[in-house]
């Protein structure tokens, strides 16, 4: 590769190549567009597993933010400060599978019949993801992965399963999610900019908590490259809203301190997520990511 440049914006396959040997130095004015162990973040069970070792540390156990009804709180908890939300409550229940298959079968039978989202840890655009409420649906799939694996000659397939938000807050009956654009140009210490410009991206067909078949993900996953295959499909503003849209709404249904708490808490959570980054991210000033929250 050649060493006359200063920028140099690479996809993640390229940035392997180039750091899977120690031979290559960037020179004291290139900076490139990924950290060379982005996956700690991005993927999702190194990213899970790095998020659990900084709520363990004591010192992190307790971090809270102010939280503000009538805006529920995205997971289920106890014994928490009135008014306070709690980092560790923004961290669904998670496993990584297969190797926490047997802990993952005391919790669900702790919690009979509870839902469960099960994805590809490094796959995106919702591809590969399906929601279960029986044991013998993961136990099913966890079979038919592996033969298929051995059959193609790939190694064993890793997913997550995490505990569903079964009850989100819907507009219009519609289930949504945010997207929102964070740059981070150091780890240590940690410097990150959040863009104003994020927009929420809506399911085209109405929320229905108990429908977990293939055929009714849409209702449940918001990421457009499903979406657009509905009927109910909105080619001209691909059911999405601006982030100032969406607080608009939510300050004229809940009032103007929830809509300002909702923004507060997103920040708490994403600022946590990259602190507990610090320990484990390669830092260097040749680089920085844009990371899609």
């Amino acid at each position: 590769m050649s060493e006359d440049w200063h920028f140099f914006w690479m996809n993640v396959g390229r940035v392997r190549s180039i750091f899977s040997t120690a031979e290559y130095r960037l020179t004291d004015t290139q900076i490139i567009n990924h950290f060379p162990n982005h996956y700690e973040l991005t993927r999702k069970d190194l990213m899970y597993k790095n998020i659990k070792k900084y709520i363990r540390d004591p010192n992190n156990a307790q971090l809270m933010v102010r939280y503000t009804p009538p805006c529920r709180a995205p997971y289920e908890w106890s014994e928490k400060p009135s008014g306070w939300l709690r980092f560790v409550d923004c961290v669904p229940v998670t496993y990584n599978i297969p190797n926490d298959f047997q802990m993952f079968t005391q919790e669900f039978r702790r919690q009979p019949c509870s839902t469960w989202i099960v994805k590809p840890t490094s796959r995106s655009q919702g591809r590969g993801i399906f929601l279960i409420n029986r044991i013998t649906q993961l136990k099913r799939w966890i079979k038919e992965r592996k033969e298929a694996d051995e059959a193609e000659g790939l190694p064993a397939s890793t997913f997550v399963v995490s505990k569903y938000v079964a009850n989100p807050l819907l507009i219009g009956g519609k289930k949504f999610d945010l997207r929102l654009y964070v740059l981070v140009t150091s780890f240590k210490p940690l410097v990150a900019y959040l863009h104003e410009q994020g927009f929420a991206r809506f399911c085209a067909t109405p929320y229905v908590a108990n429908a977990l078949k293939d055929d009714n993900l849409c209702s449940h996953l918001t990421n457009v490259a499903l979406q657009k295959g509905e009927d109910a499909y909105n080619e001209v503003h691909g059911g999405k809203w601006s982030l100032a849209n969406l607080c608009l709404f939510v300050q004229g249904r809940y009032g103007a301190v929830c809509a300002d708490g909702l923004m507060r808490s997103i920040e708490f959570t994403i600022y946590h997520s990259l602190r507990a980054m610090e320990s484990v991210m390669f830092n260097d000033r040749h680089y920085f990511e844009l990371y899609g929250y």
